[in-house]
């Protein structure tokens, strides 16, 4: 059962290592010598300072160690660079192991190389980091966009409200267009006007051709007195009265 026990763990491609309670390692399968670019003899026996050196050992391992020593279970990830790998990203594992009488005494230390899925997981964040940039320009260009969009509107709506307003001040205009200007020949003595083709007209037909002047007709006081004297007279006396009662 040992024998078959030692295969199962030498065939497997995460590491695993035993290690005491001074830091010794007393066993390591096949896949973490490889990795260390070493024989197990050179490996079982020495402390992890003498493995991987006291900067990795005080930095890293020693209070991975001591904690799980203590009776917790570890768990981080980290780069690692082995001599027969080279740098590679592994998930860490240490578990407690106990003996017969509840004491702890060696550290189990399992280490699987995830570097593969660490990249991807780069490569991922990278294209999402790229995305959400993306994503916030074009964002910030169509805020920009309906921003000028808006400012358009507005503006056009102003314009529309000028428009209406010249259009509305041309209407006036055009009551008032039809004017007469300029010279206007005249007859002396019966007041007929020559139009443009030479032709003499009554005043009353060319100011209806050339403007929107409606007539109404009455009659003046020297007209009145001299085609109608008696209504003149009697008119006159009249406005004389009332203007004495007054």
């Amino acid at each position: 059962m040992e024998s078959k026990y030692e295969f199962i763990v030498n065939n497997a491609k995460e590491f695993m290592t035993l290690i005491n309670s001074d830091y010794i390692y007393e066993a390591a399968n096949d896949s973490y010598c490889f990795a260390h670019n070493k024989k197990r003899k050179e490996i079982i026996g020495k402390t992890a300072a003498n493995i991987w050196g006291k900067e990795i050992f005080d930095s890293v391992i020693h209070k991975c160690l001591n904690e799980c020593l203590s009776g917790s279970e570890v768990h981080y990830q980290e780069w690692f660079d082995f001599p027969g790998l080279g740098k590679r990203y592994f998930d860490v594992r240490y578990y407690p192991y106990y003996n017969n009488e509840a004491v702890f005494t060696h550290a189990v230390v399992v280490t699987h190389d995830i570097t593969e899925h660490k990249i991807a997981e780069e490569e991922l964040k990278k294209h999402r980091d790229h995305l959400e940039e993306m994503v916030k320009v074009r964002t910030n260009e169509l805020e920009k966009s309906n921003r000028k969009l808006q400012n358009e509107i507005i503006e056009r709506k102003r314009s529309e409200r000028k428009m209406e307003q010249l259009i509305k001040d041309l209407k006036t205009a055009l009551t008032n267009v039809k004017r007469l200007r300029g010279l206007i020949p005249i007859c002396a003595n019966c007041k007929k006007v020559r139009d443009d083709e030479g032709y003499w007209k009554e005043v009353e037909s060319y100011i209806h051709e050339h403007s929107v002047a409606e007539f109404t007709h009455g009659i003046c006081p020297d007209c009145m007195k001299k085609l109608y004297p008696q209504y003149y007279d009697r008119k006159k006396k009249i406005i004389i009265s009332l203007v004495r009662n007054i």
